[in-house]
């Protein structure tokens, strides 16, 4: 049984940084005379960016009751340049509402939990295509987690022997799509 991760980001918000309160003064010419000032005004505009790195495909080997349940986990890095919390959704390409491994018309249900943590301490249920809102681990100064040093949230992915009690025989897959975006 294999899931491959697609990442989306979700861009579009925009976050102004200000150097602290000043008053702005319009930009102006400089008077004639032996020295002459002008002054402008620099602003920029930097969008709110973030974005999934570092994901690998869960495999969860061949079924097998006696060692039941399966379970598959991933650690990916969440960059944020945002100062507040994120929201994560996880979604089956197979599911519709719950996550969903296909063979043909054959499925296997499984549960997904996400630990914004990356320790694998705090994981919470996902409920297929309904984000987990107040996130708020997310690396702020490396947007592939290489100064941070290690990744910093965790997929786990469970399959049951009762998820898979009456199911055919063969290869079941489903893609997991792991979309983050700003906390409304």
């Amino acid at each position: 049984m294999l899931i491959r991760y697609s990442a989306l980001i979700a861009l579009g918000y925009s976050l102004v940084f200000a150097g602290g309160i000043y008053t702005a003064n319009a930009a102006s010419d400089g008077t004639l005379g032996a020295t002459s000032t002008g002054r402008s005004n620099i602003t920029i505009t930097v969008t709110r960016e973030l974005r999934i790195n570092n994901l690998g495909d869960i495999s969860l080997g061949t079924f097998d009751v006696a060692t039941a349940p399966f379970v598959g986990t991933d650690t990916l890095c969440v960059y944020d340049n945002g100062s507040t919390a994120y929201q994560m959704t996880l979604s089956s390409l197979n599911g519709s509402g719950i996550f969903e491994m296909i063979n043909g018309a054959n499925r296997i249900t499984y549960t997904v939990e996400y630990d914004d943590t990356g320790t694998g301490a705090s994981y919470s249920s996902a409920t297929e295509a309904v984000a987990l809102v107040a996130q708020a681990n997310a690396t702020s100064t490396n947007d592939s987690c290489v100064t941070a040093g290690s990744d910093n949230a965790t997929v786990r992915v469970t399959v049951t022997a009762a998820n898979v009690s009456n199911a055919a025989n063969g290869t079941y897959t489903d893609t997991l799509s792991a979309v983050i975006a700003p906390t409304p």
